[in-house]
């Protein structure tokens, strides 16, 4: 009879303590920390002038053109964390029409602090081997 009263009792105590509706308490891990604030896309080509090469815009967004050399993301974060942010990792993925994701490719800001803005710039070269079925890209932010 004593076992039986010391196994109900201890069942109870697991239950009291599991049930108590204690409140987790969200990590900083948990919040959300980043947000994309604007981002832009445009193609160029490198044109040879003399001995150098220069940039010439070809257009906005992914244009798929014979003569693209490069996209070039450009994009601002802020920091909603409530605290610095030693170093975000953000991840651009790159996905054709049919939404499959082609590939990733990663900037990173440094020492952003609360509620300021940092930039980014990813640059795709044509010789990526999926660069012309890009249209279209998506972020995540992972805080290093």
């Amino acid at each position: 009879m004593k076992k039986y009263l010391v196994s109900f009792g201890m069942v109870l105590i697991f239950l009291t303590v599991g049930l108590s509706g204690c409140v987790e308490q969200k990590t900083p891990e948990d919040a959300e920390k980043v947000e994309l604030v604007s981002y832009s896309v445009i193609t160029q080509q490198k044109v040879k002038q003399g001995c150098c090469y220069e940039d010439v815009l070809i257009g906005s967004g992914f244009v798929h053109n014979k003569d693209a050399d490069c996209y070039i993301v450009n994009g601002t974060i802020r920091n909603i964390a409530g605290v610095k942010l030693d170093t975000i990792r953000i991840k651009a993925k790159f996905y054709d029409m049919n939404n499959s994701e082609l590939f990733t490719k990663s900037s990173y800001t440094t020492n952003l602090l609360n509620l300021y803005t940092g930039d980014f710039k990813l640059t795709i070269y044509k010789y990526n081997e999926h660069f012309l079925n890009v249209q279209h890209v998506k972020f995540e932010f992972e805080i290093i």
